[in-house]
């Protein structure tokens, strides 16, 4: 059922944990640090809208990845470079899409 865990399962996390610190920096500077505010409630909310939005185009994206890979014979039963970079590509566009909409929501000081 469950796959043994190996050194991508390790990959994958530290990797993960890495890119949601750098993901957290990001949206920090697109907020325009202290000319920006509310930076934790649009991470949030924003992150939320951003990540099903990506969903809907990772999911059938990632579908076809995975049966095309499964026919080149790339596809294991345990978690591979394959998986790693699908998932990680995953993760860099969604931190970067969060970023971007953080910096178009900031305020410009003009009062508007």
């Amino acid at each position: 059922m469950f796959s043994e865990f190996n050194r991508w399962d390790l990959v994958s996390g530290i990797l993960s944990v890495l890119f949601a610190i750098a993901g957290v920096f990001y949206a920090y500077a697109q907020n325009r640090k202290e000319a920006g505010f509310d930076l934790i409630q649009k991470y949030v909310v924003l992150g939320c809208v951003t990540t099903v939005r990506c969903a809907i185009v990772f999911i059938p994206v990632m579908i076809v990845a995975v049966i095309t890979a499964e026919e080149l014979g790339i596809g294991t039963d345990t978690t591979n470079w394959f998986d790693v970079l699908l998932t990680k590509g995953f993760e860099i566009v969604l931190y970067q899409r969060i970023g971007r909409h953080i910096r178009d929501t900031r305020s410009n000081g003009s009062g508007v």
